[in-house]
């Protein structure tokens, strides 16, 4: 099934033209109706899924939903609005940061799917780090096994310049350790969005990320 129409690429396009309050005001029910609401119907359907192999996915659409709302406190750009609509789904929901969950991210210009550890805490980097030192070839199969390397390629992330003396040494074998995050990306044409398939396009991404999603699942979790 199809759960977004054409009109959710014009929406967007258009709201990047004249992202104000008023024209939002005046687009505001379209936007309920065409975006908002079938978001929420994917999501639900989409988390009943995965909460199959694992309960502790199942979690409210609401805690997964970024607000299109921008939160234009701190930044340069004062446009008020989000061009796309994203989530993430972890236990708990989007604030989870030390788990490795299932990011999305649907535009006017791609439809984007991903996941792994961004923004971890200072323990979790920490534990990650300990534990690829350790077992510096599991991580190796993990990043190489062909499902992943063929949905997304490698693991990407800034790095830190200086490390735990403790974890300098590992650095020729296993350069992944110097990484602060661990996350990994694909995009897809934005018509993807409209696709009947949608569903099993997401599903079939996370299912290729079960390698490395493992990996960083256990090394966070390592003591």
């Amino acid at each position: 099934m199809s759960y977004f129409n054409p009109d959710f690429i014009a929406f967007f396009k258009e709201l990047a033209a004249n992202n104000n309050k008023d024209w939002f005001d005046e687009n505001r029910k379209r936007y309920e109706d065409e975006i908002r609401e079938p978001f929420k119907r994917f999501l639900r359907d989409l988390i009943a899924e995965l909460a199959k192999e694992n309960p502790a996915l199942d979690i409210e659409t609401k805690n997964a939903m970024f607000r299109i709302n921008r939160d234009v406190r701190f930044s340069k750009d004062k446009t008020p609005y989000q061009t796309h609509v994203s989530a993430v789904i972890a236990p708990g929901g989007k604030k989870n940061r030390d788990y490795p969950g299932l990011y999305l991210n649907f535009s006017a210009v791609s439809v984007t799917l991903g996941g792994g550890l961004y923004g971890m805490d200072k323990e979790a980097l920490y534990f990650l780090r300990d534990y690829i030192a350790k077992h510096p070839k599991k991580l190796q199969d993990a990043i190489s096994d062909k499902d992943f390397v063929k949905h997304f390629g490698e693991i990407m992330g800034d790095k830190n310049k200086v490390l735990p003396a403790e974890f300098k040494a590992h650095m020729e074998s296993s350069p992944l350790i110097a990484n602060k995050d661990f996350f990994y990306m694909k995009e897809l044409p934005a018509a993807t969005v409209t696709s009947e398939q949608l569903l099993q396009i997401v599903l079939d991404g996370w299912k290729a990320s079960s390698s490395v999603r493992n990996f960083l699942l256990e090394g966070v979790t390592s003591t």
